[in-house]
């Protein structure tokens, strides 16, 4: 019938709401290790620029 709307189960709700959070948080971890290898290739250059002077 269109239009009629399912009943989701609360236990589904807080299963999609779990595995958002999760997808998040692994999102963060990779761009903190992202940033983490941005800054140790930055101060890597600055060694080097600095060993050239």
């Amino acid at each position: 019938m269109p239009g009629k709307v399912k009943h989701i189960p609360e236990n589904s709700v807080s299963l999609i709401i779990k595995f958002q959070t999760m997808e998040e948080k692994s999102r963060l971890i990779q761009d903190e290790e992202l940033l983490l290898r941005n800054n140790s290739r930055n101060i890597n250059i600055q060694t080097i620029n600095i060993m050239r002077v």
